[in-house]
């Protein structure tokens, strides 16, 4: 091979050369475009999700609403802390046990439960089931002590008295054991039961004209006829020296319970000893209660009003007595009545219904503190508050009893 011919192949060579690199040169950049066009792609992809997102508030607010409604259980009204479902069953009464310990719930499917109070606000409602054979338990009312609770029932006309046991029975499981049953003595059923505050009297009021008031061993002491069409409901005051009746007539009669120089019962009078008339109402008062000291009676009305009269000058030297109005609040809803109303344990505040809502007064300053409005989807039945005056109960026809935190 002579000197041209190595010229030859060596220009073949590098031609080859140049074309390899040219080749490389080529895919790497073309790779580099196509990679570079799939990360803007996905750029644009994902600003377009973003900008889709953000033109869904819908979706937003549901979320929003669903942890709200977590939190809240009645989203009309966040004092809603707790609520107690019956299932299908009608709640016909409460009552918070003084101690603290339980809730009673007198319900239409012939079923007293006791709900424990430190598992009310969360999810665990467990409860001890009482269940009545062949009647239906109406009124459940616990005695001052919280060692037992009163059970009215609606066919037989009569009451029972239970007993709380600190602890689970180990024979039975059971928490509760029946102490006594006082008989029938009303024709028509009992509206209202109340044991004083001494414990040494039970008042049962019927819903035609009677009122009698019992020792607590079953013993009738006195009957009363209040002579005013029907009773609508009954109280005792926590001293147990006064009954009052609330009838379908205007005002209110207050009877005496006497006892001898021993401190024992002695006699109810036949005339009543005074009426809540002064000053008073312009149509039938539903409720009627005392507060702690029997000092006072509180008393709302078809009328719209809400009134508090003075007992501090009770009967002195055989002398009649007349109570006047201390306070007098009108509801804010005119022309709508009052309904059932609870004094809280503390005797500051008094709840009182106005429909389904719920109106809380002072009723020292006689300043309307709170409204609760619709508090429940059906009627309410019953209304009580926490010993501690912190949270107002109520049980109504839907089938639920919800707790409303009342206090600051």
């Amino acid at each position: 091979m002579n000197d041209t011919d190595i010229a030859v192949v060596v220009s073949i060579v590098a031609v080859a050369l140049s074309l390899i690199l040219f080749y490389f040169r080529s895919s790497s950049s073309s790779s580099s475009s196509s990679s570079s066009s799939s990360s803007s792609s996905s750029s644009t992809s994902g600003a377009s999700k973003k900008k889709a997102a953000a033109l869904k508030p819908v979706a937003k607010s549901t979320q929003s609403k669903k942890k709200k409604a977590v939190k809240v259980l009645n989203p009309k009204h966040e004092s809603c802390v707790a609520e107690l479902k019956t299932g299908k069953s009608i709640p016909n009464s409460i009552s918070f046990d003084p101690k603290g310990r339980y809730v009673a719930v007198a319900c239409e499917d012939r079923t007293v439960r006791l709900y424990e109070v430190s598992l009310m606000q969360t999810n665990d409602h467990r409860n001890f089931r009482i269940n009545i054979v062949g009647d239906t338990p109406v009124l459940v009312r616990f005695s001052p002590d919280g060692s037992h609770f009163l059970l009215s029932l609606r066919d037989s006309n009569l009451f029972r008295a239970y007993k709380v046991l600190k602890q689970k029975s180990k024979s039975t499981g059971k928490i509760y054991e029946e102490a006594r049953e006082f008989p029938c003595r009303h024709d028509r059923f009992i509206n209202a039961l109340e044991m004083s505050q001494t414990s040494k009297y039970v008042l049962s009021c019927g819903s035609d004209t009677s009122m009698i008031l019992w020792s607590v061993k079953g013993h009738v002491l006195a009957t009363v006829n209040t002579k005013q069409l029907a009773n609508k409901m009954a109280t005792i005051s926590p001293d147990g020296t006064l009954m009052a009746a609330a009838t379908t007539m205007s005002g209110v009669k207050l009877w005496s319970i006497e006892e001898d120089k021993k401190g024992e019962f002695a006699e109810v009078p036949k005339k009543h000893w005074a009426s809540l008339s002064k000053n008073g109402h312009s149509a039938g008062v539903n409720w009627v209660s005392f507060t702690s000291d029997s000092k006072r009676c509180v008393t709302s009305s078809k009328d719209g009003s809400l009134k508090v009269w003075s007992l501090a000058d009770r009967l002195k030297n055989g002398e009649a007595f007349e109570p006047t109005v201390s306070l007098s609040c009108e509801n804010p809803s005119e022309g709508l009545p009052y309904g059932r109303h609870a004094l809280s344990s503390d005797d500051q505040q008094v709840a009182v219904l106005s429909g389904n809502d719920i109106h809380l007064w002072s009723i020292s300053s006689g300043k309307l503190l709170k409204k609760i409005e619709s508090a429940h989807n059906g009627n309410v039945t019953d209304m009580t508050w926490s010993s501690d005056s912190d949270y107002v109960l109520t049980s109504a026809t839907d089938s639920t009893v919800r707790v409303f935190k009342v206090s600051e």
